[in-house]
């Protein structure tokens, strides 16, 4: 079997309140080489019931782990992939559906960039918008202190993922802020200035 181009890591930990919808969000894209790898560590709610009804889809495959943490999660899933590139969904958030088609496009086209990321809307549980979140372009970013949306929308070389041996298992929580530190000290990353992600705030959830 031919490996896909694009490999979509979900990760998921009692969120099966959003998680059907984050899955479809890929599913629905505009580019069609993906495969989606849904993981699903250790939930007690209904995430696994929502993860079955996507286990026969052809371009999905789920991991199931025992409560390993998001950071070890995060790593089997990317280790089960099989992309070239790789873009990590969290499971409360959702995709445009252009924004494979786009990131892929500037990794193809621009072989001296490793990274790609968008700029995103956050959103309310009913999916209005509350704001447009504009980021820093190129070098701007390093300096950046706040990183959360790094770990949806970005889409990165495997091959980089790898030479950084991935995110460090031992942080409870920010590990894709030291993924982002690491990252950009070795690589280039590059934003599109395109909102193509929607992440829903911390507050919104907490009110659902």
């Amino acid at each position: 079997m031919t490996a896909p181009k694009v490999s979509v890591i979900i990760t998921a930990h009692n969120y099966g309140k959003y998680l059907d919808q984050a899955v479809r969000s890929v599913l629905a894209q505009t580019y069609t080489d993906f495969e989606v790898v849904v993981v699903d560590d250790g939930s007690t709610d209904y995430t696994g019931e929502v993860v079955q009804g996507f286990a026969g889809h052809a371009q999905v495959r789920v991991l199931r782990l025992a409560g390993v943490g998001l950071a070890a999660a995060a790593n089997r899933g990317i280790a089960a992939s099989r992309g070239e590139y790789v873009v990590r969904l969290d499971a409360d958030d959702y995709f445009d559906e252009n924004i494979l088609l786009v990131e892929a496009h500037v990794l193809d086209t621009r072989p001296q960039t490793h990274m790609v990321f968008p700029d995103y809307y956050r959103v309310d549980p009913h999916g209005g918008i509350l704001e447009h979140v504009r980021l820093p372009k190129v070098h701007d970013e390093v300096t950046l202190l706040d990183r959360s949306p790094l770990a949806a929308g970005a889409m990165f070389r495997r091959s980089c993922f790898d030479a950084l041996g991935g995110y460090d298992e031992r942080l409870p929580y920010q590990e894709d802020y030291d993924f982002w530190v690491r990252f950009v000290d070795r690589f280039n990353v590059y934003n599109v200035n395109l909102p193509l992600l929607y992440p829903h705030t911390a507050e919104c959830l907490a009110a659902a």
